[in-house]
């Protein structure tokens, strides 16, 4: 079993480093795709910050959306569970009725 670091260090970061090339390859100052490329603008115009530095930041970002998904799936699971006539509900409705 990998200890955190070690899956951070040997998986997440080299898969992050990759994903920037293929951003900074790819990129159009004029119209950035997303969040990745306004970091990565960032980057080029300002020296303070280094790819390592953005790397552990989409780390920091995706284990937080980890973390928010799996509590609310957590919370989606326990409302079904107290309320089981909702189970039932058309979800097309329930869309519908929150839009």
């Amino acid at each position: 079993s990998y200890d955190f670091y070690d899956l951070v260090n040997t998986k997440m970061i080299p898969f992050f480093c990759e994903k920037m090339k293929q951003h900074e390859d790819t990129i159009d100052p004029a119209s950035p795709r997303d969040y990745l490329d306004y970091l990565i603008l960032d980057a080029q115009e300002n020296d303070e910050i280094g790819y390592i530095a953005i790397a552990w930041t989409l780390v920091v970002l995706y284990g937080a959306g980890s973390d928010t998904l799996a509590t609310t799936l957590r919370w989606l699971c326990l409302n079904l569970t107290a309320f089981p006539i909702i189970q039932g509900y058309d979800p097309i409705g329930i869309v519908s009725i929150s839009n």
